[in-house]
């Protein structure tokens, strides 16, 4: 499952054309977005496989078992020809490209 980050948009999404922002949108500056401003999901389950998602929130969700929660680990991908393990940081290193069998 591939947790994502929290986003930042200057200006609000549409799924149609539309120059600027929405009539009487009020943000002004950056905010946090919902991923799908951002990303396309469908183009990501194509061309990736990633199919399983969750918000930058998931880990704090008082929903999600604690088994799930902690500890949290960082993967680093690295180029195919570096060997994969573990980095001196405590990242798992895995070659990018690699499949789910790998």
């Amino acid at each position: 499952t591939l947790i994502l980050p929290r986003f930042v948009c200057v200006l609000d999404n549409s799924w149609y054309a539309m120059m600027g922002a929405w009539p009487g949108f009020r943000l002004s500056g950056p905010f946090h977005c919902p991923a799908d401003h951002l990303l396309n999901f469908e183009g990501m389950k194509k061309q990736f496989g990633v199919e399983q998602y969750r918000e930058h929130s998931f880990l704090a969700n008082v929903r999600t078992p604690p088994s799930v929660r902690a500890p949290p680990r960082v993967v680093e991908l690295v180029p195919r020809e570096a060997a994969a393990g573990s980095a001196g940081s405590g990242a798992l290193q895995l070659p990018a490209g690699a499949s789910s069998e790998e």
